[in-house]
């Protein structure tokens, strides 16, 4: 059973990274959260055979928490990993705002900088995933990303605001993102650096975004489900579904009754008909036909 060190563990990835690396039986977890030190890295990194570097800072109160929280603690990793003489694979969250001269883009170049000089000098295999927007459950609206705050607002009929419907988003799903984090350290990654993607990624404008979201609420009175064979439609969906608030879940039915008994209709989908509940009194006969296909 590998031993693995997670940064950021209390975080929306670390939290699900946590949870399924904990589920699967094949690793035991050491956390490094905000409540820990970074004096207590090399403890930590003396027992682990691995590392997930999740820690960061994406909405400081100060500017200069970027560098501090980003690059500053990727380079005190990548110092207590070396001084360790062992060579720690290393997997790593970074951002597609690597590429953007911002400060929040600037510090996590210079961590991705700090890890490519961390597995040339040790030769330890270092897997960078550069991720865009991570939505799913567990995340703050307002915050997290815009697939939150559009659940959170369509949940609960708040009025929700939009800058620009046609501008496009990149989105990977958390499930996705946590399988690939997963599968990247059992593999034999190379020596030196890799950039990876995680697949899949989704594109769609930002009114389409809102759109999906608010069909699902309009669906939901009607008993209706939406096209789950579309992966990114059913991930929305789970997500939604989330974000409800909890007096929300119970719904009352369309209850059809006569001297026969009653009948309502529980659930239906274009692509799977429909499901119905009912109740026949003594004596009655109802139906009396058969589908072909059913």
């Amino acid at each position: 059973m590998k031993t693995i060190l997670v940064t950021g563990a209390a975080g929306f990835i670390g939290s699900h990274l946590c949870l399924a690396l904990r589920r699967s039986g094949t690793a035991e977890v050491i956390e490094f959260t905000s409540a820990n030190q970074i004096a207590e890295l090399p403890e930590m990194i003396s027992k682990v055979d691995a590392v997930i570097h999740l820690a960061g800072v994406n909405r400081p109160q100060y500017e200069t928490e970027f560098e501090i929280g980003n690059a500053g603690l990727t380079r005190s990793l990548c110092q207590c990993m070396a001084l360790s003489g062992r060579r720690i694979p290393v997997v790593v969250s970074s951002s597609i705002q690597v590429v953007r001269d911002n400060p929040y883009g600037r510090s996590k170049l210079a961590a991705e900088k700090a890890l490519e000089e961390y597995a040339e000098s040790t030769g330890a295999p270092v897997v960078i995933f550069r991720l865009p927007n991570v939505f799913g459950k567990w995340t703050r609206p307002n915050y997290n990303t815009v697939v939150a705050t559009f659940c959170h607002q369509v949940g609960r009929k708040l009025p929700v605001t939009i800058s620009d419907p046609e501008a496009q988003l990149q989105l990977v799903y958390i499930d996705d993102v946590v399988a690939a984090l997963i599968a990247a350290v059992d593999s034999h990654a190379p020596v030196g650096s890799s950039y990876p993607e995680v697949a899949p990624i989704y594109k769609i404008k930002l009114g389409v975004l809102h759109q999906r979201i608010a069909s699902f609420q309009i669906d939901r009175e009607k008993s209706k489900l939406p096209d789950l064979g579309d992966p990114l439609t059913k991930a929305l969906y789970s997500t939604y579904l989330s974000f409800l608030p909890d007096d929300d879940f119970a719904r009352a039915v369309d209850l059809k009754t006569d001297d026969r008994g009653w009948l309502f209709e529980l659930v239906k989908s274009k692509a799977a008909g429909q499901i119905f509940v009912s109740k026949t009194r003594p004596g009655i006969t109802r139906g009396n036909h058969y589908h072909d296909t059913k």
